[in-house]
Order: C-alpha cells, then structure tokens, then sequence
C-alpha cells in the first residue's frame, strides 16, 4: 500500500499501532480514533505528532470523503452491530486500502461467537466499499498467542479499484 501519506485507525485505544506506523512514516499524517476519552488523552500524551479524536464508530460519517490514504480497524468491528453503515463509512474514507484484523465467522456472513460479532469481512468489504480484497491472512497461534484469535482471528487486505 505504499506510498500513504495519512493513516486513520478506528478504535485506536492509546495508539499503540499509530506508534509503530509514525516510528517508520515519520511524514505520515495520523489520526486515531476511540470512544474511551481515556484511551484519547493518554494517545494524545504518548504521540504529540499525532491527532486523536474521541468518536464512536457509527459516528465516522462526518470524516470527509477519501480523506485518509489508509484506513486500520484491530480488533474493534467485532463489536459494532451495525457493520453495514460502518463498512460504508471506512469505504469513504479509505483512498487507497484498509487493513482490517477481526474474526472471521465459521459458517454464516455474520455470526455471534464467544460474545462477539464474527463476520465474513471478504464479503462485507466488496459488498459495502469501493474496495477489492487483495490479501486474507489467517491469525496462527505463533503469531497471536490466544486461543480466540488463533481459531477466529484474520487480516484482510484490502485495495481501492476503479
């Protein structure tokens, strides 16, 4: 997905992923975005030459159109009800790719698993973006050492297409 020049991550907490990506893209502009005003004040205090905002997911449609190269979600869809209005929302503002890290459901589109929304992202992201999904990476347990995350957990790349 290189080059970017801005990266968005919703549900960022403190910034820790934003933290990795500035450490390399030190021109990158990067935003983060939580509900946790905690989380917020704390990235805000740990990453100067970031931006935070505290806003909920299904609140992102105020971000203006295309207006982040990159788009992240790690481990945050998994709680969000609505995943159609918040696919739709991360398609406007990704102008390049999104990367998302979440559960992939077993057996249907979407499905409750341990509490938590499991969905066939490959699927919502074509259905819902203007995004093709280029890679799928399956989560192994050498990677994520968590018994959920190594049955359920994924990454899914994916690219903007005209």
């Amino acid at each position: 997905i290189e080059p970017f020049e801005s990266v968005l991550e919703i549900g960022s907490n403190v910034g820790p992923n934003l933290a990795l990506i500035k450490d390399i893209y030190t021109t990158a502009k990067i935003m983060g975005v939580d509900i946790n005003i905690d989380a917020i004040v704390c990235g805000m205090k740990n990453l100067p030459k970031a931006y935070f905002l505290r806003c909920p997911i299904e609140k992102l449609d105020f971000i203006s159109y295309e207006a982040f190269d990159v788009v992240i979600c790690d481990a945050v869809l998994l709680y969000v009800e609505d995943i159609k209005n918040t696919m739709e929302n991360i398609g406007i503002i990704a102008k390049k790719a999104i990367i998302l890290c979440e559960w992939k459901s077993k057996e249907k589109d979407e499905e409750i698993l341990y509490g938590h929304w499991a969905r066939n992202y490959r699927k919502y992201i074509e259905l819902y973006t203007r995004l093709k999904v280029e890679e799928e990476i399956k989560i192994t347990e050498e990677f994520w050492p968590n018994p959920k995350w190594s049955e359920l957990g994924h990454i899914w790349l994916a690219k903007k297409y005209r």
